[in-house]
């Protein structure tokens, strides 16, 4: 089951990613719920005409079980509910696992963010379609 969340569910999610909500009102965050358990989240900004993809996490004992798919589909879903047809990204150049969930999804890359993650480039990437 995927559900919007506030920042106060999930405080122990925070201290093992390293994640944080901002205090954005365009920021969405929805978490998966596996047997009442919180096993991964999604976080985006729903910015008008787009899309902004912050963060997406699945807990390690969840990972290569498709549950960042589900979370990807549900953040298309959206945005296709909205009509949003523009969705973007940064990754780092180096976190090869995410790079191609995204391209899985559509995901192209359009510009490099040189020394963008700590010295590490990132990559912009962006998901269009026609309406």
């Amino acid at each position: 089951m995927i559900r919007i969340v506030n920042k106060d569910e999930i405080n122990d999610l925070i201290n093992e990613t390293n994640y944080r909500i901002s205090n954005n009102t365009f920021e969405q965050c929805y978490v998966y719920e596996l047997n009442n358990k919180i096993i991964g989240l999604i976080d985006f900004s729903d910015i008008y005409d787009r899309i902004e993809l912050n963060y997406i996490w699945v807990k390690q004992d969840y990972r290569n079980q498709h549950f960042s798919k589900k979370l990807m589909n549900f953040m298309i879903d959206y945005a296709n509910k909205k009509q949003i047809n523009n969705i973007t990204l940064e990754v780092s150049i180096n976190n090869i696992v995410a790079l191609n969930l995204y391209k899985q999804f559509g995901f192209k890359k359009v510009a490099i963010r040189k020394q963008y993650y700590n010295g590490i480039d990132g990559i912009l990437m962006i998901r269009k379609y026609d309406k």
